[in-house]
């Protein structure tokens, strides 16, 4: 639509233009983030780019990109530039596939763009010139009735189009409903998670759970939404999930801060009710209770305050908090994320108001996070998960953070320590896969259906920890 004002502007603007959007259709693949950002408004770059070219001067000369794009090697590649966009995809995949690789080297890309085009020439040669010469000859003429032959040809286009797109996702739903059923008849010995024995080994047919297509359901809100007594009376605490036996008194535990606390919700809110006592969780995602750094967003800030009045106002028994906060990745002085790994800066003021109430605070050391998704990786190692494993020496401090504060301060059995690491790493090793279960639902969340299947070990760190009974 833009060409003809594009066209009139003067040939020196179009000329520069022109260059700009060649170098840029060429710089494209290598300096923008395809795999990230495509689809996407990344993609006007190479097409805007395209546009100035053919808004370019149309006279061949060198002083216009017409000039360079008329050489005969050019114009030969760009007759097989259709051809080359059907085969270069499919012929990666495959690639990819038999080689195990997660990506193509500059040898084997090469290799595989030199291929495309050979297979593009014989495609272009022998079938796609051939049928548009028969389509123009006498002979197709006499063959297809022309009378209403091209709303007939529309129609059989679309059709033809929309029954080609649908086979795949025909195919895929009943591969994910296939897998679904599968999932369903595998008995617990076959997924045991946590409670797997040393001596345990899993079915080859059993499928790793949850499922790829499962993980949306695998974050925990394992009660109902505060009401009553133990409903929150400010907007600023979003998120709150009650469950248990309420007596008319506190609450025996108090679950406080982000996603972090919140996935371990099923096996904490396990061992209450099967006590017979009360529990309530309150979080915010993305804002770990008693940071500072965090406060930044103002919803993590009014929640913080909300949240220290609340808690304080319940009184329970117990508030089990996250303490210390991983990263995970090294920083600009590459620092492991293990050296990174601290008590989260503000801690003993935000947890004073809770002492001061009467509660008993459960300092509990952060999950080890991943610089990428577990369930990706594991569905891409089926053969291997232990490559997907991680180092605790390398994600976590060699020493707690939380312990550390503990041994300065004077708190007696008031507050203490809670850390879980053994259950995500054991003998040193943070595993992608416990019992035939994924651990994590993304790069840094566990799932529900290993928390679930570690809940007696929760349970029992937990009382260990506390000597609550």
């Amino acid at each position: 639509m833009a060409l003809p004002w594009l066209s009139s502007l003067p040939e020196k603007i179009r000329r520069f233009g022109g260059w700009a959007g060649l170098l840029t259709v060429i710089g494209s693949g290598a300096v923008l983030d395809v795999q990230g950002q495509f689809p996407g408004f990344m993609a006007l770059v190479p097409t805007v780019a395209a546009a100035l070219v053919i808004a370019a001067p149309a006279p061949r000369s060198w002083t216009n990109p017409s000039g360079l794009l008329s050489l005969s090697p050019l114009v030969k590649l760009g007759d097989l530039s259709y051809g080359m966009y059907l085969w270069h995809w499919p012929l990666l995949v495959f690639y990819l596939e038999v080689s195990g690789k997660q990506k193509a080297s500059f040898l084997a890309g090469t290799v595989l763009i030199l291929v495309s085009i050979a297979a593009s020439w014989c495609a272009t040669k022998f079938i796609e010139k051939p049928a548009i010469a028969w389509q123009a000859s006498a002979s197709f003429s006499r063959l297809i009735p022309q009378s209403g032959f091209k709303l007939i040809a529309q129609f059989a286009v679309v059709a033809v189009g929309l029954g080609v797109a649908s086979l795949p996702v025909m195919a895929w739903e009943n591969n994910v409903e296939h897998r679904r059923a599968m999932a369903a008849a595998q008995t617990a010995t076959d997924n045991p998670g946590a409670n797997a024995t040393e001596g345990w080994d899993p079915s080859p047919a059993s499928l790793v759970l949850p499922l790829a297509t499962e993980l949306d359901s695998e974050w925990q809100t394992p009660g109902e939404v505060c009401e009553g007594a133990a409903a929150p009376d400010v907007e600023r605490i979003r998120f709150c999930e009650q469950g248990g036996t309420f007596d008319g008194g506190a609450p025996d535990l108090v679950l406080l801060g982000d996603s972090h606390m919140q996935h371990w919700s099923a096996a904490a809110s396990a061992m209450i009710e099967e006590a017979g006592g009360s529990w309530i969780l309150v979080y915010e995602p993305g804002c770990r209770y008693g940071s500072d750094a965090d406060r930044v967003k103002e919803t993590c800030s009014d929640f913080q305050d909300a949240a220290q009045d609340y808690v304080a106002d319940l009184a329970p028994e117990m508030v089990l908090t996250t303490a210390s906060k991983t990263v995970a990745r090294p920083d600009a002085m590459l620092r492991s994320p293990g050296e990174q790994e601290i008590l989260v800066d503000n801690y003993e003021a935000m947890i004073q108001p809770l002492l001061d109430a009467g509660s008993r605070v459960i300092a509990m050391r952060d999950t080890p996070r991943y610089s990428y998704s577990i369930p990706e990786c594991v569905d891409s190692n089926k053969d291997n998960f232990a490559n997907c494993d991680g180092s605790v020496g390398y994600a976590l401090n060699s020493v707690n953070p939380v312990e550390k504060f503990l041994d300065s301060r004077d708190y007696g059995d008031q507050v203490v320590s809670l850390d879980m690491t053994g259950l995500l790493c054991p003998e040193g090793v943070c595993k992608a896969v416990i019992g035939n279960v994924l651990t994590y639902l993304d790069d840094s969340h566990l799932s529900k259906t290993f928390v679930l299947s570690a809940k007696n070990q929760f349970a029992s760190s937990f009382k260990e920890a506390t000597n609550w009974e």
